[in-house]
């Protein structure tokens, strides 16, 4: 069942988005994501959460601030189950336009995105872990 988290299940979210960048982002230090993770657990009650429940748990979450999308997190074994695209299209029926990040190592994330038809739009590098990163956007036709 697709639906809006209530802020009890915040440390569910929490634990899918660290060990998610842990086991994703190989190329960056455990330590920077540990790191982060205060902040994340401020910021993130700011954003609106899209959540896919299983059996009252939460499996997968996309973050919406503005038109900006802050990470879209499936748990490992529920992945290439069409989770993330239905989070995804959730997203995409609200808005006419989307933006995101995304690391250029982070190849499965970009193809992701892509086959979602989001193109990129630039590029940077990230200056906290000097990796570089994509911009990627997308727009209702």
């Amino acid at each position: 069942m697709l639906k809006d988290i209530k802020p009890q299940e915040l440390d569910q979210i929490l634990a899918i988005w660290l060990q998610s960048n842990i086991e994703v982002h190989n190329f960056i230090p455990k330590k920077h994501w540990i790191n982060n993770y205060e902040y994340v657990k401020g910021e993130l009650p700011k954003a609106k959460i899209y959540a896919y429940h299983k059996d009252s748990q939460i499996v997968a979450f996309l973050g919406l601030t503005k038109r900006y999308i802050t990470g879209t997190f499936v748990q490992n074994v529920w992945q290439n189950k069409g989770l993330g695209t239905n989070l995804l299209n959730r997203v995409k029926n609200e808005n006419t336009e989307l933006n995101l990040s995304v690391y250029a190592k982070n190849k499965t994330a970009v193809d992701f995105y892509k086959k979602n038809d989001f193109s990129i739009s630039s590029q940077n590098t990230d200056t906290d872990v000097q990796e570089l990163e994509y911009q990627m956007s997308w727009n209702k036709k």
